[in-house]
C-alpha cells in the first residue's frame, strides 16, 4: 500500500512538472520576439544612402520605412524623390526624425534649405503617421479623432506659442516693443495665419504638431531659436 502511495505521489509530482515546463515554453514561445518582429525604432526606419554635398557639407540622409503595405510603399518612394531633389542642390539637406509609440510610427521629413547669399535657412517639413496593426497610414482627421483634438485648439495653441517667443525675446532684449510690436514680431516670422503648415506628429504617446517659421530678421533672432526644433505639444 505504502509503496503505491508513493507511485501515486511520483506521478502527481512529474505531472505538475509536466505542466510547469509546457507553460514556459508558450510562454517563450509567445513573447519572445522573433526575427521579424519589430521591436526598435531601427526596426521600422532602415537608413538606405546618406550624401555629403561639396562646398556647403550638408550631409543629406535617405530612410526607407519598414512596413508591409501599399501605403509605406508611396511614402518610400515620396521619400526618395525628395531626397534625390534635396542633394541635387548643394544647399539643401534631406534629414528626418521619426517616432515609435504604442499604437503608431510617426515619420518627419526634414527638408533644410540655405540660402547661399545670406546664410539664412528654412525648413519645409511633412509628416506621416502608420498604424503599427493594420501598417497603413493614418489621417490627420482620425489623429484628431483619436487624441480628442482639432485643428482650432492647434492652432490656438500655436498662437499661444507665438505669444509666448514674443514676450521672452522682449525680456531678452532682442528688441523693445515701440521698435516691433506683435504684428512686427509675427512678419519677421512669416506667420501670416495660425492655422497653415501644421504637421501632425505623435511621440510618447502624446500628438503633437510640427510649425516651421522663419528665424532670421534685422535683430539676429536667429540666435534666440538656434536650437528650436518647430515641435510643439497642443496646449490645453
Amino acid at each position: 500500500m505504502e509503496l503505491e502511495e508513493e507511485k501515486k505521489r511520483k506521478l502527481i509530482k512529474w505531472f505538475i512538472i509536466g505542466i510547469v515546463i509546457i507553460i514556459v515554453l508558450w510562454l517563450i514561445i509567445t513573447f519572445w520576439p522573433s526575427e521579424n518582429q519589430k521591436t526598435a525604432l531601427d526596426d521600422y526606419i532602415h537608413k538606405t544612402a546618406t550624401y555629403k554635398a561639396s562646398g556647403s557639407g550638408l550631409t543629406s540622409t535617405l530612410i526607407s520605412i519598414n512596413l508591409d503595405s501599399e501605403d509605406a510603399s508611396t511614402i518610400n518612394q515620396e521619400i526618395e524623390t525628395k531626397y534625390n531633389t534635396a542633394i541635387q542642390n548643394r544647399y539643401q539637406q534631406f534629414t528626418y526624425t521619426a517616432s515609435l509609440n504604442k499604437n503608431y510610427l510617426s515619420v518627419a521629413l526634414i527638408t533644410n534649405k540655405i540660402n547661399s547669399a545670406t546664410g539664412h535657412a528654412y525648413s519645409d517639413i511633412d509628416t506621416y503617421t502608420f498604424d503599427l496593426d493594420s501598417e497603413k497610414l493614418v489621417t490627420d482627421d482620425e489623429l484628431l479623432q483619436t487624441f480628442s483634438t482639432s485643428w482650432e485648439a492647434i492652432a490656438s495653441s500655436f498662437e499661444q506659442e507665438m505669444q509666448n517667443f514674443y514676450q521672452e525675446e522682449l525680456k531678452s532684449m532682442y528688441f523693445l516693443e515701440s521698435d516691433c510690436n506683435y504684428q512686427c514680431f509675427l512678419n519677421s516670422r512669416e506667420v501670416t495665419s495660425y492655422e497653415d503648415n501644421l504637421h501632425l506628429f505623435v511621440m510618447n504617446d502624446q500628438l503633437m504638431y510640427y510649425r516651421p517659421f522663419n528665424i532670421f530678421s534685422r535683430w539676429n533672432e536667429e540666435d534666440f531659436y538656434r536650437y528650436e526644433d518647430f515641435l510643439f505639444e497642443i496646449r490645453k
